[in-house]
């Protein structure tokens, strides 16, 4: 049985946003009847008990009390980082071999991971903020401003990264039905304030404090908060006092709230992506500084609108804001819109899809492989996206294969797994550059290798073709799916290619 681990740590000082992220991906794993297990230093016991009762093992760090007690902080130094991996590897001694180890912890870095590659086949790190280096098989950043150049310098060279919100790790309670309609929002008459468990910023009274304003009289409003919130007393006799608010205390059934909702008032968090999936457009604040990216990326996208920072939004300025918005149902409704388009919630499947894959072999092309390339390339499906769809005749077919397999300029691999073949990639190789070409088997296609395949290649071509320092790629700007697959393989834009088709008249 395959068998995952999680090394991450939760506190009312840093919240419950990375363990709730962990969650939803070991969900996603445990329903492929994958084995899972949580070591944390720091973890409130109601965490605990929401993970045993999903189905995975909690084991807590024998040095929890004296290393670390849920502070937030920068990164860790090195010695407490192995210190801290040693732990972990003792926590997890009773679970067994280990598959994958996944981290999402700010204050542990590439030292930490280094360690852990000791105890565990491979690594994989949730992180969204690009300011440490990593040392690791699989990095998983799902934040909207995520994009592949912002961990140029800090993944080595076999890190396979995951990014943007089509990988956002939500629960499976935000996971849209494809082609679901979505819930119309032309009229603002309930609101939806959720800061988190913690909420140490004291947002949520400011929310109470705008919804008590005369503008905002008219609408009805749910207010989230976690038990552990010191303020909840007072959070309560605010709802009271306003009349027309619900106070939910660790609310179990967001995606219900968020249904009910007409315009949300929260955080740039993961609950931020949470709320696009299902449609609902947001107030935002950043209750941090790495939540301002998140905020900003999702107001251009117009799923959003930014206040900003926290210390700098007050009550009258959030009253403002959403008076607004409730003036503007247009507006509103095309916002939802943007919301949903973001994200559709299945991100923690698509990561655990990428996780389980068997690995790729690749084994260099023989004669006997000629025709089953050629019914590959000349597929329909591998033909809409290829850069000369025209099909293949078998006489050019077999005289250019026999060409390629002399040509020593020219690397051709065939893909393999435990299922089969995987598809084809060719190297053109001039000096230390090449330029690669990949189409997978079309009865593969949806599966999510277009990415490990080409992964596969750079192990094959840094063991076989060292001189080979740089791959060139070229793709039609229609074809979302290989963008998507050669960015998740390390590759960023280089140059453009412009085209403009001449009209008979001209």
């Amino acid at each position: 049985m395959t068998t995952v681990a999680f090394r991450v740590d939760a506190s009312d000082r840093i919240g419950l946003g990375h363990a709730m992220r962990c969650l939803a991906l070991a969900d996603a794993l445990r329903a492929r009847r994958v084995q899972t297990a949580f070591a944390a230093a720091a973890l409130p016991e109601r965490t605990a008990d929401l993970l045993r009762s999903r189905g995975h093992t909690v084991l807590l760090l024998a040095s929890a009390g004296e290393t670390w007690r849920g502070e937030p902080g920068g990164e860790f130094d090195a010695a407490a980082q192995r210190a801290d991996a040693t732990a972990t590897q003792r926590a997890l001694a009773t679970v067994g071999p280990l598959d994958w180890i996944v981290v999402d912890h700010y204050r542990l870095g590439g030292e930490w991971e280094r360690g852990a590659a000791e105890f565990a086949r491979r690594v994989a790190v949730i992180d969204d903020n690009a300011q440490r280096a990593h040392d690791c098989d699989l990095l998983i950043d799902h934040n909207v401003s995520a994009v592949c150049e912002r961990y140029d310098g800090l993944l080595p060279g076999r890190s396979l990264r995951l990014l943007g919100p089509r990988f956002a790790l939500l629960r499976g309670q935000f996971a849209r039905a494809k082609d679901a309609p979505l819930r119309p929002r032309a009229r603002v008459a309930r609101l939806l304030v959720a800061f988190g468990g913690a909420d140490p910023t004291g947002e949520t009274e400011k929310a109470l404090e705008a919804l008590a304003l005369p503008s905002l009289s008219a609408l009805d409003a749910d207010v989230v908060v976690g038990a552990a919130n010191p303020r909840l007393e007072a959070i309560r006799n605010l709802a009271q006092a306003r009349g027309r608010v619900r106070v939910h205390v660790d609310a179990e059934r967001m995606d219900e709230l968020m249904d009910a909702a007409d315009l949300a008032i929260g955080a740039a968090g993961v609950s931020a992506l949470e709320r696009c999936a299902k449609g609902l457009p947001t107030v935002l604040i950043a209750v941090a500084d790495n939540q301002v990216p998140i905020a900003q990326a999702l107001a251009r996208r117009g799923a959003a609108v930014y206040l900003g920072i926290a210390g700098d939004v007050d009550a009258h300025r959030l009253a403002r804001a959403v008076g607004g918005l409730a003036a503007m149902p247009n507006l509103v409704q095309m916002m939802a819109e943007k919301a949903a388009d973001t994200c559709d919630g299945h991100g923690a499947r698509r990561v655990a899809a990428r996780m389980l894959a068997a690995d790729i072999r690749l084994r260099p092309a023989a004669p006997a492989d000629r025709d089953c390339v050629l019914a590959w390339r000349n597929h329909e499906a591998t033909r809409r996206h290829a850069l000369d769809p025209a099909p293949i005749d078998p006489v050019s077919h077999a005289s250019w294969f026999a060409e390629r397999l002399r040509d020593a300029d020219c690397v051709l691999l065939i893909g393999e797994d435990d299922c089969g073949s995987v598809g084809v990639l060719r190297y053109d190789v001039r000096g230390a550059a090449a330029r690669v070409s990949v189409y997978l088997v079309p009865e593969r296609h949806g599966e999510g290798l277009g990415a490990l395949l080409l992964h596969a290649g750079h192990r094959w071509l840094a063991a076989n073709r060292p001189a080979v320092r740089t791959i060139d790629a070229e793709v039609l700007a229609d074809n979302h799916a290989s963008r998507l697959a050669f960015a998740e393989a390390g590759y960023t834009l280089h140059r453009f290619t412009l085209q403009r088709r001449l009209s008979s008249g001209e």
